[in-house]
């Protein structure tokens, strides 16, 4: 750690003096000014540092490396020159003033970046709270569609049941569409029959009219119904197309919902890392 005296206790040592405070290399050993009041005295004084108003005696005392005097006079630089043999660094009133200039700019960067700072933690904290909110919904949109996935799936087995059981349905009206038409031949042999007998077959004649027309109305009915269950297999044909192409949009948008968590995951560890590079701007010196 270098050892730093200052002569000259004006506008321009206070600087110097502001600046090396804040510098953890720099020791400060003292500062000399022959006047009693001088702009930096008060600062030196608060900052615990000895105040002098004779450098030559301190030198001939302390073993300091580095001298700055911003005092800009001729008779302080004669002074210093038999120090200079002996290892000393005079730094004069220019290069101090230089050396000002770039750590007051130093300093306003950092300052600039430590603003920068809290409003880049302000944004990430609130870009944090908007992926949460995301992320919560989009959960919620994922359980959604994977329920909806599972409704699609039973409903598809049911749709293919009732399918199943209109065939069935089918094949009874078969038999009983057959049954009719046996019964309407009966009938219509029965009243040959009862035509063939006269009048003793009169009454016989009236029951097999009536089986006739029972076997041609359940004839018609049955026709009837098997339009029907047609267009209600036709109706359920549509529903199961329906329903598998709900169930695979369902199972796409879990998937993608899935994807779109990874993606949430992965901008959270980036907020995370961009909070720690904010929280190390600010704490920057």
């Amino acid at each position: 750690m270098d050892r730093v005296g200052i002569i000259g206790g004006g506008t321009g040592g206070k600087a110097i003096l502001k600046l090396l405070h804040s510098l953890p290399e720099i020791e400060l050993a003292w500062i000399c000014d022959i006047r009693e009041e001088f702009p930096a005295r008060s600062l030196a004084e608060d900052l615990g540092l000895e105040v002098i108003s004779d450098f030559q005696q301190k030198l001939e005392q302390d073993d300091l490396q580095i001298i700055i005097d911003v005092s800009g006079t001729e008779q302080v630089k004669k002074k210093l020159l038999p120090f200079l043999d002996k290892g000393l660094t005079v730094i004069d009133g220019r290069a101090a003033h230089l050396l000002v200039s770039i750590v007051e700019e130093r300093q306003n960067l950092l300052a600039s970046l430590k603003q920068e700072a809290v409003v880049l933690a302000e944004a990430i904290e609130n870009i944090s709270a908007s992926i949460k909110q995301i992320r919560e919904s989009t959960e919620s949109l994922a359980a959604g569609a994977e329920q909806l996935a599972a409704y699609g799936k039973t409903l598809t087995e049911t749709t293919s049941s009732a399918r199943q059981s209109m065939k069935d349905s089918k094949e009874i009206l078969l038999l009983i569409e057959n049954i009719a038409k046996k019964t309407n031949i009966i009938g219509l042999n029965a009243a040959i029959e009862a035509n063939r007998v006269g009048e003793a077959g009169q009454g016989f004649g009236v029951v097999a009219e009536e089986i006739r027309k029972l076997a041609e109305n359940s004839a018609r009915s049955v026709k009837e119904i098997d339009q029907i269950l047609q267009q209600v297999i036709a109706y359920m044909q549509e529903m199961a197309e329906g329903i598998e192409g709900a169930s695979s949009l369902a199972q796409d948008q879990a998937k993608a919902t899935e994807e779109v968590l990874a993606s949430l995951g992965e901008m959270g560890g980036v907020g995370e890392r961009l909070q720690g590079l904010s929280r190390h701007l600010a704490g920057l010196e």
